[in-house]
Order: structure tokens, then sequence, then C-alpha cells
């Protein structure tokens, strides 16, 4: 059942320091913890790091407070993947051929983005949705892939299943928030077994952006890695088209969904991302509709006919 959704629209803008510390926001902007410019109390308040801040109380975890084991990644977290001990680790155990002085890339600028972002393709996908929307969806994408330096495998495989996926969990692009409103479920993402991230009072962690990002400890983990604190706003991700597809990219990758897409193993990739479809599970009979919309994908790709196994 689906309802309407007025998607918030929020500018947000990545923030290099210079070597002295000081920012490149505008006079009246604050940058915040997590290295973004902006006027309101997500920028000015707790963890302003420069302009008019409204708190200056800084909660960002000095390379000191890190466990031995742990890395301080270049936005200032703690952590032992390769997100915080990869490129641009500031501390600990930093993984060989990373650098302590990388910064994140400046605004209006953008790494090489993989020939597989095409905009006809893209079209093909997602052909419900408007001109205007699907070229900022589109946009979305490619600046996201180039924050998290995401460069899908040149057969096509990866990023058809991506897709494929993203269509199936966002109603083809239509929303970032997850039809559980009219159903009464948007408070059954609050804990997830095994997960000690508590959620923070009024919030709700159902899912949103490209992947569905749901339950708390997701939430922080993802925040962590692009450098927003989604655990305390988790409407931040449905913001804007490349916080969205940030989040997407970002489970994608910390889930190690593209090796599965390029060996051609469909059903695999749904079982990480929805067990709730896969055979034996109350949510099954959802799954040929993503088979579907994968089927569909992959023609718009030029790539023949699946030989793998599509269900899980």
């Amino acid at each position: 059942m689906f309802m309407t959704v007025l998607l918030l629209v929020l500018s947000v803008q990545f923030i290099v320091t210079e070597g002295d510390g000081s920012s490149k926001c505008a006079p009246n902007e604050c940058l915040s913890q997590y290295g973004y410019c902006g006027t309101n109390s997500t920028y000015c308040g707790e963890g302003c790091k420069g302009g008019p801040c409204t708190n200056s109380k800084t909660t960002v975890a000095p390379a000191s407070k890190c466990a031995p084991n742990e890395c301080l990644s270049q936005y200032g977290y703690c952590g032992t993947n390769s997100t915080y001990c990869g490129e641009g680790c500031k501390g600990g155990p930093c993984l060989s051929g990373s650098s302590n002085t990388a910064a994140p890339p400046t605004p209006g600028t953008s790494a090489t983005v993989s020939s597989v972002f095409d905009e006809n393709v893209f079209k093909c996908i997602f052909s419900e949705l408007d001109s205007a929307t699907l070229t900022k969806r589109f946009d979305g994408l490619k600046t996201a892939a180039s924050k998290m330096k995401w460069t899908p495998a040149d057969d096509k495989q990866e990023i058809a299943a991506f897709l494929a996926h993203v269509s199936h969990e966002t109603d083809g692009l239509k929303t970032y928030i997850e039809y559980c409103k009219s159903q009464g479920t948007c408070d059954n993402y609050q804990k997830s077994p095994g997960c000690s991230v508590q959620a923070k009072p009024g919030k709700q962690y159902f899912g949103r952006g490209w992947l569905q990002l749901s339950y708390p400890c997701n939430y922080e983990a993802c925040g962590k890695a692009i450098g927003l604190d989604l655990l305390s706003d988790p409407d931040l991700v449905n913001s804007s088209d490349e916080v969205a597809a940030q989040t997407g990219i970002w489970f994608w990758q910390s889930n190690g969904l593209g090796p599965l897409a390029v060996a051609d193993k469909f059903g695999e990739t749904t079982k990480k991302l929805n067990v709730y479809e896969c055979t034996g599970h109350p949510g099954h009979h959802m799954q040929a509709k993503r088979i579907s919309t994968y089927k569909t994908v992959r023609k718009c790709y030029g790539l023949p006919e699946s030989t793998g196994n599509l269900e899980c």
C-alpha cells in the first residue's frame, strides 16, 4: 500500500578545511563537526567547528580515544574496517598505502565517474520519473559515487544489480522513505538483535534512502562513514539525492554485494538486502517482482539473460 510522501530538500555541501583549521564556509554558515556547511542547528549546534556556532562543544573523537585495535578515520571516527583504516586514516593500525593527510573532495569537483553511469540507461530503468526528477536522481548518483570512490565493475553486472535493488526498494526512485506509516510499521526498526546502539528519543529508523537504510546500528555506522550524524537526525538520509544515494552505496560496499553481483549471484544479494523475501520467509511472494525488475534493468544495459541463481 502506497502513500504520498513529501520529501524534504536540504542543501548540504562538503567542505575542506585549510591547513590552519579555518573553513571555506560562507560568513553566515557554520562548519559542522562532520565537515559540512549550513545555517541550522545541525551545523551550528553541538560539535560546530567554525562560524557562528551556537554550541562549540566538539564530539569528534581524538586519536587517543580509539581502542588500540581501532583506526581514526579522516572524519574523526574510530573503527576497524577499511572505512576507518583505509584512505585518509589519521591514526592507529592504518592499512598499508593509506595517507593520513588525505582530504575529502572539494565542492564542485569529482573523481572520474565510471562509464557505467549512463543517463540514457538510467532513463530506461526509471522511465516513470519526470525529466527534472530523473536528472536530479542521476546527478545525485554520480556525485555520491565520486565521494564514496565507488566504481562499479565495467562489465555492468554490478551496476545492473545495484539499480535493480534500488528500483525495487524505492518504488522506482519515486520515494526515499519506506511506505510504513499507513501500515503502522514505522516503529518496527528501533532495535535489532545483536545491536547495542540505542535509538534516539523521538526518532524512527525505518527504511530511508536508495537501499532503505534501517535500524539504529546502520544509521550510526553509515553516518560515520559519510560524515553525517544520521543516528541523531535520520531524516538527513532523505534530505538530498546525494545523501540518499550515498547511504545506498555505503550499504552495498559494506556488505560486499559488488563481488556477488559480478559473479551473477543476484539471489545472494537479495538475501543480504532483505532475507524476509527469501524462500521460507513471509515475504517470499515479493521476490518475483524484484527479479522481474532485475531482468528489465539488464535489458536496459544490453546485458544477456542471467544464467545465475536469481532466487534466494
